[in-house]
């Protein structure tokens, strides 16, 4: 299957999690991503290698140094036949490499540019680096505990979902741009800011601030080890469980009626479920709890994940070419452009891309003079923003 962006080329400037993550979407609905990297590879290929082959799958990768002339003549040629251009450097770096929205849309005015930073391209925070905790911090996403201190990993985030969240915020804005362009030919200069994206997502699930927490919201061991994740928030699924674990005082009980009531006892309730479950093997819970209609799922680490009959009949996964399961970009089926391919070996398709793209296409005018300019991610660690 081609794709519903089959056609349009992506020039992907950018490195480590936000940005590859956008131009992956993109990839995945068909789009052809060209990822530009500087002559020491995306971060990324070394701050997390496994990272990088999943939100690189599927790309090409040329090698440009844009602090050279040379460099950003060729980002230029490759610029005239691409429809969209993703940046990710903090701001006015990508101006000082002649790679700036004004520098790219006169050699392609329809072009729809986008940059994706810690804090936005204005305000100011806008040279502050920064990571998923500091952006959450500042939407008011997170909170300390009472006493003003941390408890042990409390303050540690597992997935990075402002970098997935906002990547995902770009992905959709490059595709209305796209779609405003097939309808006015105009292109379009897209500022997304990470710390939109932290705003946006805390302003909808507020952290728990009163002193209680989840009770019935938790991961533990059934007798043979593996393990199960409850999600038992609402009250029709609290008398459900309560009914299968044959807790006759809590499921009359008015003090536990509630949600609201049941988080002041959470500490109690995650204590006694645990002790239940621990009885009884997984497959013996999983038939009667999902017979009585309770959230709750087997739990597999990352390497047993593809083996599950759900995500296999959502078909998640996908064989590289050694027989390997690799994941699938989780668009519908019917907008999936698949398989993606491997992630690029560092500028394994430079020479490909300058004899395909380069030669037939002259150079537009002078490039800017030598700028040089940090060519900084946007996207690692101190460096970012």
């Amino acid at each position: 299957m081609a794709g519903a962006l089959h056609g349009i080329t992506v020039l992907d400037l950018t490195q480590q999690l936000p940005g590859p993550y956008t131009t992956l979407l993109l990839a995945g609905l068909g789009a052809r991503v060209i990822k530009v990297e500087p002559p020491v590879g995306d971060a990324g290929r070394t701050i997390d290698p496994p990272m990088f082959r999943v939100v690189n799958a599927g790309k090409e990768s040329i090698v440009l140094d844009l602090k050279s002339e040379q460099g950003r003549i060729d980002l230029h040629r490759l610029a005239v036949r691409s429809d969209v251009l993703v940046e990710g450097f903090r701001p006015g770096v990508a101006a000082r490499l002649a790679a700036d929205y004004a520098t790219i849309s006169a050699l392609r005015p329809d072009v729809v540019y986008c940059s994706i930073s810690g804090f936005g391209a204005a305000g100011p925070y806008v040279d502050v680096p920064g990571h998923d905790l500091n952006y959450l911090g500042v939407g008011g996403a997170v909170e300390a505990e009472p006493a003003g201190s941390w408890t042990s990993g409390a303050h540690e985030i597992g997935i990075p979902m402002v970098d997935l969240a906002s990547g995902t915020m770009a992905t959709l804005a490059i595709v209305a741009a796209l779609n405003e362009r097939g309808a006015t030919g105009a292109g379009a200069e897209l500022d997304v800011a990470m710390l939109d994206s932290a705003v946006f997502w805390g302003s909808v699930r507020a952290p728990l601030r009163d002193g209680g927490s989840e009770p019935a919201y938790a991961v533990v061991a059934a007798a043979d080890g593996h393990l199960l994740s409850f999600a038992v928030i609402e009250d029709k699924f609290w008398c459900s469980l309560c009914d299968v674990l044959e807790w006759r005082d809590w499921r009359e009980d008015p003090a536990l009626a509630t949600h609201h009531q049941r988080r002041q006892r959470a500490p109690e309730i995650r204590e006694r479920l645990a002790s239940a479950i621990a009885t009884r093997p997984r497959e013996v819970w999983l038939d009667a709890l999902w017979a009585a209609d309770v959230p709750v799922a087997p739990v597999h680490e990352r390497a047993l994940a593809p083996s599950d009959p759900q995500i296999a009949a959502r078909g998640l996964f996908a064989a590289d070419a050694t027989g390997a399961p690799v994941p699938v970009v989780p668009l519908p089926p019917s907008l999936r452009r698949q398989p993606l391919g491997p992630a690029p070996a560092l500028g394994g398709d430079g020479e490909r891309l300058l004899a395909e793209l380069l030669d037939d296409v002259p150079p537009r005018g002078a490039s800017a003079p030598d700028r040089a300019g940090e060519q900084r991610p946007a996207e690692s660690g101190s460096e970012r923003r």
